[in-house]
């Protein structure tokens, strides 16, 4: 059955799987809201921004593209 998945299904740099409140499992697109929780480089804490895109660093951290920069997705709470 692995054999069977496609990759470009699961990994996607324009969207993002997450579990929501009810514990399912959802794909939420590019461009999404999330909240900053603390102030990293140019962005405010508690400031919404508009995730463009969503890749993997070297280490195959989850970043959010804001504005052409990444940044770590820990940073952040994803609004509904």
């Amino acid at each position: 059955m692995a054999d069977k998945l496609e990759p470009k299904l699961i990994i996607d740099p324009f969207s993002l799987l997450v579990v929501n409140s009810k514990g399912e499992l959802k794909r939420i697109h590019c461009p999404f809201l999330a909240r900053c929780m603390i102030p990293i480089k140019n962005l405010l804490a508690n400031e919404a921004y508009v995730i463009d895109m969503v890749k993997t660093d070297l280490s195959e951290e989850v970043v959010f593209i804001i504005q052409g920069r990444p940044f770590l997705h820990s940073f952040f709470n994803i609004l509904p």
